[in-house]
């Protein structure tokens, strides 16, 4: 203690001494200085604490570094409120005027028709299977037996379908950012909208696609892969190419550092809940409920699926021209006047689309290049191409059954992979906002642009013909 307290008094005597020095130099010179100086005493320095204890113990010693606070970013601020911003356009827009058409749109007629089956308890011969016919249900009995009720359970399914694609995203690219850029942009999207606003099943059949992937992509242990193979279930169920999910499972297995041979009792279990779910259908129509029976109508069904070989349809498309975005369907069109139409189409948001496309092909470049240089010179493929690998064959898988096959197809087919593709196209916007921030604001508001754009043609609102063959421009397109 007593160490302390005259190392404490020398230091404190020589800073006094120095500022006199320092004074007295300033009038009279370095002479003077130097004199002074010498006759100061020097008292012996104490033994130097550790320099923990130097530095708690020492009231005159510096303090420490603060480090200031990250300067406030307003262009990445911005970026998130659009985008928060778009989510809410987005499900307003699937809810709006929602009982219009009041007739039917393509294809609404074989699935409400096969509801109100349901609903009278009547026998039914489905040309899917029941669980996309079964969601209509609910709807239909609050609602009624009009637009509205026909396509509520589709529309509270598109805000499902926004939430879990999101979800894919950020566990895909392990960035929150990009799950909400990828909600975003599919909250905008027409194609989703429209899909969103019809009573058919391809909306219930990607929610549940998606939310497989999802609970395999946040696994944290099998409970989560059995619930995967659930909604594996539930997707087939709904159509037969919601099993294509499942091929996925043991990538996606051995990511979560569990055995590839999982996947075998996914398929069990998936087998189980279609069977539990055809056979529901079966008690509801008053059916006789048997394996023979049931294995019997799977069959019928995928002879008569099979048959669709031959391409007589004109709202038919190759998978290879989805991308390129050749044939949009129009799913209504009605003249309401003079030089007035209303109608709907499955066209998307053009700029969302194109880009998409382009992230694919960058996305492709970038693997096989990584690829070569691991087969060259054994150089580890980055995380980021890794990444895009499983995007890519997550796409690859939804659209397998229409590449393998010679079965007639449609654009509505690529509704699955196309929400993973704008999760591949959201990853690029954001590390773009890394290095530019603006470029991606202006991505981001130049794609609201065209959705707004494109609008009536995915609410069905009154508009000019003329503003409909803007919209439209190419014969393929209507």
């Amino acid at each position: 203690m007593e160490g302390r307290f005259g190392n404490g008094i020398v230091r404190s005597y020589r800073t006094i001494d120095t500022l006199v020095c320092t004074a007295t130099a300033r009038h009279d010179g370095p002479a003077l200085m130097d004199t002074t100086s010498q006759d100061i005493p020097e008292l012996p320095s104490p033994e130097a604490p550790p320099p923990e204890s130097a530095a708690q113990e020492d009231p005159v010693a510096a303090p420490a570094a603060v480090t200031p606070n990250p300067k406030f970013d307003s262009v990445r601020f911005a970026v998130t409120a659009l985008c928060v911003g778009l989510l809410c356009l987005g499900v307003l827009w699937r809810f709006i005027d929602l009982d219009y058409p009041r007739t039917f749109s393509f294809d609404e007629h074989h699935f409400v028709s096969n509801a109100r089956n349901y609903i009278a308890h009547q026998a039914d011969w489905n040309d899917h299977p029941p669980l996309g016919k079964l969601v209509l249900v609910p709807a239909m009995l609050v609602f009624g037996d009009r637009g509205l009720g026909w396509r509520l359970s589709s529309a509270l399914l598109g805000l499902a379908i926004i939430a879990l694609a999101g979800l894919c995203a950020a566990k895909i690219f392990d960035d929150r950012r990009a799950g909400l850029m990828t909600a975003a942009f599919l909250a905008i999207d027409g194609f989703f909208i429209s899909y969103a606003r019809t009573a058919l099943i391809d909306n219930p059949l990607t929610a549940f696609i998606y939310a497989a992937l999802a609970l395999m992509l946040w696994a944290q242990s099998l409970r989560w892969f059995a619930g995967a193979a659930l909604c594996v279930g539930l997707a087939v169920a709904s159509k037969w190419t919601g099993v294509c999910v499942l091929l996925l499972a043991p990538i996606l297995l051995r990511r979560a550092g569990k055995s590839v041979w999982h996947a075998a009792w996914m398929f069990a279990l998936a087998s189980l809940v279609y069977l539990a779910i055809g056979a529901a259908a079966l008690r509801l129509t008053r059916q006789p409920i048997s394996i023979a029976g049931m294995m019997g109508t799977n069959w019928s069904l995928l002879q008569h699926h099979a048959g669709f070989t031959v391409w007589d349809n004109a709202a038919s498309s190759k998978w290879y021209t989805w991308p390129a975005l050749i044939h949009p369907i129009l799913m209504h069109h009605e003249s309401v006047g003079p030089g007035m139409v209303r109608a709907t189409s499955t066209i998307g948001n053009l700029l969302l689309w194109f880009g998409t496309t382009a992230s694919i092909a960058l996305a492709l470049v970038g693997l096989a290049r990584a690829i070569f240089r691991r087969l060259r010179g054994r150089v580890a493929i980055a995380a980021e191409h890794r990444r895009d690998a499983l995007v890519l064959a997550s796409m690859t898988a939804l659209m397998l059954p229409f590449i393998l096959t010679h079965r007639q197809s449609y654009i509505f087919h690529y509704l699955g992979a196309y929400g993973l593709g704008l999760g591949l196209l959201a990853s690029r916007v954001v590390a773009i906002e890394k290095r530019w921030s603006l470029v991606a604001l202006g991505f981001l508001v130049a794609a609201a642009g065209v959705s707004m754009l494109y609008l009536p043609l995915w609410t069905g609102t009154v508009q000019s013909t003329h503003g409909f063959l803007l919209r439209l421009p190419f014969p393929s397109w209507r």
